[in-house]
C-alpha cells in the first residue's frame, strides 16, 4: 500500500510518454502484490468458516470505491493552477496520500499471525491457530502446499485468465468513460458525477449481493461452487 501510493503520487512529476510509461509499470508492479497479500492474510487468521465473508468485505471496497471515487476525483479537478500544479497533478498527489497513510499504519497496527496480537489471551491464540493449522493441513493433503503444485494445476491458470478478462472490461471502462464524457462539453466536476452513475446501481447492487452470496456460501459443505460467481 505504501508503495503504491507513493508511485502514484510521484506520477504527478512525468514529463513525457517515457517517464509516463515507466511510472505506470511500477505503480503495476506496487498494485500487483496488495491483492494477493491480502489472501494469505485471511488465511492466517479466519478459519474457512469465516473467510467467504471477511473476502466479500474486502470485496466491497471495490464498488463502494468506484461510487464515490469519480465525484471526488471530479472535485479535486477544480484545484487547476492552485501552487502552479495543474489539476491532474493534485488529483494523484492527493488520492495517493491514503494509501501511504494506511500503509505505514498497518505496519503497527496488523499482527501477522494471532501468536502476536496482543489483544487476544493465550487461550483465544492457541484455540486459533490449532483450528488454522488443521485447515492447512487438510488443504494441503488434498491440494499440495508448493509453488510447483500450483503451477502444474490447469484450473489456476483458467482462474488467472478469467481474472485478466474482467480487468481489463473493469479497467477500460474506469479509464475511458470519462474522456468520453468529456467530449460532451461538460465540466469536471459533472464528468465525475456522471461517471459515478453507470456505476452506483449494479455496483449498490453488488455491495449487498456479495455479502449476502458470501452468507449463503458459509452454510453449504461444499463452497467451491459458491467461488465461481463474482460479482
Amino acid at each position: 500500500m505504501f508503495t503504491w501510493g507513493l508511485i502514484s503520487m510521484l506520477t504527478a512529476f512525468v514529463v513525457g510518454p517515457k517517464s509516463f510509461a515507466a511510472a505506470r509499470f511500477l505503480l503495476g508492479l506496487a498494485e500487483a502484490g496488495f491483492t494477493p497479500g491480502i489472501y494469505p492474510y485471511f488465511t492466517h487468521w479466519f478459519p474457512g468458516k469465516w473467510r467467504a465473508k471477511v473476502t466479500a468485505a474486502f470485496f466491497v471496497g471495490i464498488p463502494v470505491a468506484n461510487m464515490i471515487g469519480s465525484p471526488i476525483s471530479g472535485a479535486l479537478l477544480q484545484l487547476g493552477g492552485l501552487h502552479g500544479l495543474r489539476s491532474w497533478q493534485w488529483l494523484l498527489l492527493i488520492e495517493g496520500v491514503p494509501a501511504v497513510l494506511l500503509g505505514i499504519a498497518c505496519l503497527f497496527l496488523l499482527a501477522d499471525r494471532p501468536e502476536k496480537a496482543k489483544w487476544l489471551s493465550a487461550d483465544e491464540k492457541r484455540s486459533l491457530e490449532r483450528r488454522l493449522a488443521f485447515e492447512q493441513g487438510d488443504i494441503g493433503a488434498k491440494h499440495g502446499t508448493n509453488l510447483r503444485d500450483a503451477m502444474i494445476n490447469w484450473r489456476v491458470f483458467v482462474l488467472a485468465f478469467v481474472n485478466f478478462c474482467g480487468i481489463v472490461g473493469s479497467v477500460g471502462v474506469g479509464m475511458w468513460m470519462p474522456q468520453m464524457i468529456k467530449q460532451f462539453g461538460v465540466g469536471h466536476a459533472v464528468v465525475g458525477w456522471l461517471t459515478a452513475i453507470p456505476y452506483a446501481i449494479p455496483y449498490l447492487v453488488g455491495v449487498f449481493a456479495m455479502l449476502w452470496w458470501a452468507r449463503v456460501a458459509n452454510r453449504a459443505a461444499n463452497r467451491i461452487p459458491y467461488g465461481r460467481v463474482r460479482w
